[in-house]
């Protein structure tokens, strides 16, 4: 007859060496290119994600200060890239959705900010 303790042991056991594995598993593999894009544009204005994306086609009001702002791509291209935009005019999240292919060549990183003036305080 087997303890009950012990049998309790073992899976418990094996449950936390499969969370442990896989928790290293997936710490090495590299973020994915997609998600990467979309996530520099965290923290930006929203004017400066207009500038650079245009004004969204579609625009949804989701309460408490949120909005989330769709960008599709145009053509055959079936790639949209939704940013959540808070009460400040902030860019608090972001996701793609569509044909990898497409969203690779549609999803754009913040462009390089090295012309950006500075404010200087005597």
């Amino acid at each position: 007859m087997t303890r009950p303790w012990f049998a309790i042991f073992c899976l418990c056991s094996a449950l936390f060496l499969n969370a442990c594995v896989s928790t290293q598993l997936s710490a090495k593999k590299p973020p994915d290119v997609l998600h990467r894009r979309v996530q520099t544009w965290l923290g930006m204005p929203r004017d400066f994600l207009e500038k650079y994306w245009g004004i969204a086609k579609k625009t949804q009001d989701m309460g408490m200060g949120l909005r989330y702002l769709t960008y599709k791509a145009k053509g055959k291209q079936s790639c949209a890239v939704t940013f959540t935009v808070d009460i400040t005019n902030t860019v608090k999240g972001g996701e793609w959705t569509g044909d990898r292919a497409s969203c690779l060549r549609f999803v754009k990183e913040v462009p390089n900010l090295s012309g950006k003036q500075e404010l200087v305080v005597n």
